[in-house]
């Protein structure tokens, strides 16, 4: 999809998106929590921004009492493209493209337990989610 120079224009800063993905990501994994285990003691999983290189950028989710993380998926700095993880160092090879964070509703292809297989391959969805 070729973009106009207005939607281009228009559209927020890498930054800014990246920002309001993992705001929006904390937001949806506080509702799946709630919903899912209502009786649970245990906080639910907080998503953090570790790890920015030239290409792309590491998403973690962790439990706040952890000091250890997981890599949930990573956004490449360019086009702004979220990919599923091959383990904690890269995403998976082919670099399937999931979702993206400059989409209408950046979360679409990401659940609580991860980013989909291949878009529309999942049923592990957020809350309210299409």
């Amino acid at each position: 999809m070729t973009e106009t120079l207005t939607e281009i224009k228009d559209r927020p800063s890498f930054d800014e998106a990246l920002v309001n993905f993992v705001r929006l990501l904390n937001e949806a994994m506080g509702r799946h929590h709630a919903a899912a285990f209502p009786n649970s003691t245990l906080k639910p999983y907080v998503f953090k921004i570790d790890g920015a290189g030239r290409k792309q950028v590491r998403i973690i989710h962790t439990r706040e009492e952890a000091h250890t993380g997981s890599c949930y998926c990573f956004v490449e700095v360019e086009t702004g493209k979220i990919m599923k993880p091959a383990g904690w160092k890269t995403p998976e090879p082919k670099r399937y493209e999931r979702g993206n964070i400059f989409n209408a509703n950046p979360l679409q292809g990401c659940g609580p337990y991860g980013v989909e297989y291949r878009v529309g391959g999942s049923n592990f969805k957020f809350q309210g989610q299409e």
